[in-house]
């Protein structure tokens, strides 16, 4: 990147070129085990898919974006910088990363199932959602939601703490939070749990949108799959 600078800066065409840079990953530094030494084997938490990136225009002031963006959006940033337009048919599903449009991001990661490393292929895939305040995860039958702005390493599994009342409602167990603490569940952790219908309304929507996304994408790789076969005889 920094030849790449310098090379533009000699030839005096920094003013008038939009650079993007991103990583491919963030990184997850075996905070959910060693995953058998596979870096970034992991299910695609956080920490693993809050990529680093960075946009430059002369003509803009340099800010933080801190509003959700996907890789995705990229193009129709730059085609946007450009003053070229792009129209949802060409990008379905994009906006700009300048506009704060973005209510969901999607992930997905192949990591190892260390277990069951011996028994046939040990690799499977995981999926993840994330929204302004959570991050649900959905790997080997199991759904974890996550509040990833105060916990970015997203050890505390919400839903861990949702119990049904038998109707179909769900609620928080004060007594088993405050179990051990003569005063009852700390007020920091009533804070941070205090609206178990927030929680549980978001992991309701979250749910429902995750789970399209995943059949879309199974849909895709079967509808390519036979593609490749018919192809192929």
């Amino acid at each position: 990147m920094g030849e790449v600078l310098s090379l533009l800066l000699t030839y005096q065409q920094l003013e008038n070129t939009v650079i993007v840079g991103f990583g491919d990953h963030g990184d997850d530094f075996w905070n959910h085990g060693l995953s058998s030494g596979w870096c970034h084997g992991v299910e695609p938490y956080t920490a693993l898919v809050h990529t680093p990136a960075f946009i430059y225009d002369a003509r803009y002031k340099g800010r933080d974006i801190n509003h959700l963006v996907s890789m995705l959006d990229l193009k129709r940033t730059v085609l946007e910088l450009l003053d070229k337009p792009c129209s949802n048919d060409e990008l379905p599903g994009t906006f700009s990363a300048l506009s704060g449009e973005r209510r969901y991001c999607f992930s997905r990661n192949l990591f190892i199932n260390q277990p069951d490393r011996e028994k046939g292929n040990p690799l499977i895939k995981g999926y993840a959602i994330t929204s302004e305040f959570f991050h649900l995860l959905y790997s080997q039958g199991k759904y974890q939601m996550f509040a990833w702005q105060a916990d970015a390493g997203n050890h505390f599994d919400l839903l861990s703490q949702l119990v049904s009342d038998g109707n179909g409602k769900k609620y928080i167990d004060i007594e088993k939070l405050g179990a051990g603490r003569a005063g009852g569940p700390h007020p920091h952790i009533l804070h941070f749990l205090g609206n178990p219908a927030v929680i549980e309304d978001n992991y309701r929507v979250m749910h429902q949108i995750l789970e399209y996304w995943i059949t879309s994408k199974q849909k895709y790789v079967e509808t390519c799959i036979n593609s490749v076969k018919k192809w192929n005889v």
